[in-house]
């Protein structure tokens, strides 16, 4: 009795999962191998450009505290 509540319950789970699979594979189905090379690579610009800018200000409070 318990294991057929558990399955019909499972039910709705079980359909949501299927659900999300489709959104995925149907979202990932337009990606080209370009498109995610040049997300990469715009994705490291902008790391690199975020890390250079932390290390100025890094820099510049360092001087502050042994350069005063």
């Amino acid at each position: 009795m318990k294991k057929v509540q558990e399955e019909k319950s499972n039910v709705p789970k079980q359909v949501q999962v299927e659900k999300q699979k489709q959104e995925t594979l149907s979202k990932v189905a337009d990606f080209s191998g370009e498109s995610v090379v040049k997300n990469i690579n715009e994705l490291k610009g902008s790391l690199n450009n975020t890390l250079d800018e932390l290390l100025q200000n890094l820099a510049g409070e360092f001087k502050k505290l042994f350069y005063r």
